[in-house]
């Protein structure tokens, strides 16, 4: 939230000093949106929602915002891949499960639909138009972009969070309680409780992805018995508060790798009582 508000502030030229606000509403009426190059732009207001300053200023009824430090040139290809976004049906597809996603989570969070609505925009832009943009994205509040324009032009491997693959409608059926969610990028799991029927599961998958961390949401799956992690580079917070509870609950069991050797594994065992509580742990800690 702070820092929402001091994107918001320098945005607008405003002094920093002695302010405090709280940030809730979302804009309902077209922004203006003059860039430092005199540019003006008219922002839909589904489109400055996801713009944290110019949603933040557009709280304090200012809706014509001036830019000291973005230009038009760039400030378009923003608002070009951000219509994109928004117009997708994986992004329609992801807010009609969850209307409220966005409130809680970022572009960051959804690494897969962020990149696919770059992928075919950048693909005709220089390499100087696209570093213009990850610095104009990281100004913006939309890191997210940044990171999925970096790689683009690193050519990286696809990766995922689970809210991805739900809204691209690539998550395995359940069978007979069974989610297997191994080997699918996931780099974040973020979006488990947007599958259908996860409250029906009792053994989850995640091996062999590249999960540090777990949402809290993990804590609501009641039903669940048995949840596999190897092969993934959890943080040593996650692993530490695990250990720490290994055997004293045993209704639920949780494997992961031990060491980096994964010569051996660890069986973790916790109450359904417990489950949010641990998650909600490690998720400060990380």
């Amino acid at each position: 939230m702070q820092r929402l508000i001091l994107l918001a502030l320098t945005l607008a030229g405003m002094p920093l000093f002695g302010m405090e606000m709280e940030i809730t509403l979302p804009v309902t009426q077209d922004i203006t949106f003059i860039t430092k190059d005199k540019q003006s732009f008219i922002i839909s207001p589904e489109v400055a929602n996801f713009i944290p300053p110019i949603r933040g200023i557009a709280q304090m009824n200012q809706f014509t915002q001036k830019s000291k430090f973005v230009d038009g040139k760039t400030f378009q290809l923003i608002l070009q891949v951000l219509e994109q976004f928004v117009h997708a049906d994986t992004t329609k597809k992801l807010l009609s499960l969850d209307p409220k996603f966005f409130e809680t989570y970022t572009f960051t969070d959804i690494p897969a639909l962020t990149r696919n609505a770059l992928a075919l925009i950048l693909k005709v832009k220089s390499a100087a138009d696209v570093n213009e943009f990850k610095k104009t994205a990281y100004f913006l509040g939309i890191e997210g972009f940044a990171d999925a324009a970096t790689a683009i032009q690193n050519k990286a491997p696809q990766v995922y969070s689970i809210a991805d693959l739900v809204a691209l409608e690539q998550v395995p059926e359940i069978t007979q309680g069974k989610l297997d969610l191994s080997q699918k990028n996931l780099v974040s799991a973020v979006g488990i409780a947007l599958i259908p029927e996860i409250k029906t599961v009792t053994q989850l998958i995640l091996d062999s992805n590249q999960l540090q961390s777990l949402p809290d949401t993990i804590g609501n799956l009641q039903n669940l018995t048995t949840l596999t992690l190897e092969h993934n580079p959890l943080s040593n917070a996650t692993k530490q508060f695990l250990n720490q509870l290994q055997q004293q609950h045993p209704d639920l069991k949780i494997y992961m790798d031990e060491n980096k050797d994964k010569t051996h594994e660890k069986v973790i065992n916790i109450s359904p009582h417990t489950r949010r509580h641990v998650s909600l742990w490690h998720e400060a800690k990380t």
